[in-house]
């Protein structure tokens, strides 16, 4: 394959050259962002880790490098002090998740959303969410549990022969994340943050099996559907990827979560019913099938 370059307009502000060679070398810049998963947050994108396709979106100078400044500060600064909240913006609901989960990877818990606050301001024709965030994913309890403290004497009990007994995974961790729409700026800020945890964290050998840094990234669920298709077992198509990557450890999902993604895609075209599928099939190849009457 020749060489050739690409250029990346950012609406104007800045202009990034990208060589691509026929080894495949590739080398980017800080200030180009591609689509892929959060642990590629670490540092720059290559070719190794980045997916077949991607996803360039070149932003202003300084945003950018607004941006990478909070990016490289997760892990080494906490947010506690209300005093650092200002360093700390985000666009969107996606965005601070991002950030959040890369904190939580770092310091070895799993996080989930919590509840969006939706309102009515003068300046938005529709509600749009002005308060979101984030929690320990052990935040909370389940309903019906005996460690809620205001559910001591009601508790529910379930007939064992009709629900199975599930473990109890929330301990009420206070731990939690909080961000509001600031109008002055545009964007969301912190205003509530708590890292005090009343459970044991997981060491850095164990984090990757946290719920909320697994994800079956675009270049993997490819090929994964590729062999699916060609009717290769998920296990094997799994082991293809550990070798591939040099050790399970080094993938960003387990085998459970690649088993989920191709059971979801196989069940993908029976969303409308079977009966819609087969008629859809028929209708559409009302040239082919000579004998099929309407």
């Amino acid at each position: 394959m020749d060489d050739y370059s690409v250029q990346l307009d950012g609406g104007g502000h800045c202009h990034q050259n990208v060589e691509l060679t026929g080894k495949r070398s590739l080398g980017f810049d800080l200030n180009v962002e591609y689509t892929g998963n959060d642990d590629d947050l670490d540092e720059p994108a290559s070719v190794e880790h980045a997916p077949d396709i991607l996803v360039a979106n070149v932003e202003p100078v300084a945003v950018v490098e607004e941006q990478q400044n909070w990016l490289n500060v997760v892990g080494t600064v906490v947010p506690e002090d209300e005093s650092t909240w200002e360093h700390f913006r985000f666009e969107d609901q996606d965005e601070f998740i991002r950030f959040y989960k890369k904190f939580a990877h770092g310091r070895g818990f799993s996080v989930r959303k919590t509840g969006a606050i939706y309102k009515k301001r003068s300046y938005f024709p529709h509600p749009f969410i002005f308060y979101f965030g984030g929690r320990c994913s052990k935040g909370g309890y389940k309903e019906g549990s005996i460690l809620d403290p205001k559910n001591k004497e009601d508790v529910v009990d379930y007939d064992s022969d009709n629900e199975r007994d599930r473990g109890e995974t929330r301990f009420g961790c206070k731990a939690i994340a909080r961000c509001r729409y600031e109008h002055s700026t545009r964007n969301y800020r912190i205003y509530k943050w708590t890292d005090v945890h009343d459970h044991e964290l997981h060491d850095e050998a164990s984090r990757r099996f946290l719920r909320s840094n697994r994800e079956v990234t675009a270049e993997y669920a490819l090929f994964a559907k590729i062999n699916d298709a060609a009717g290769i077992p998920v296990s094997n198509t799994f082991d293809s990827f550990a070798d591939a990557a040099g050790g399970k450890k080094n993938l960003p999902f387990i085998q459970t979560d690649l088993k989920n993604y191709i059971q979801k895609t196989r069940r993908k075209p029976f969303t409308r019913g079977e009966a819609n599928m087969f008629h859809q099939y028929f209708k559409s190849n009302l040239c082919v099938i000579r004998n099929y009457a309407r």
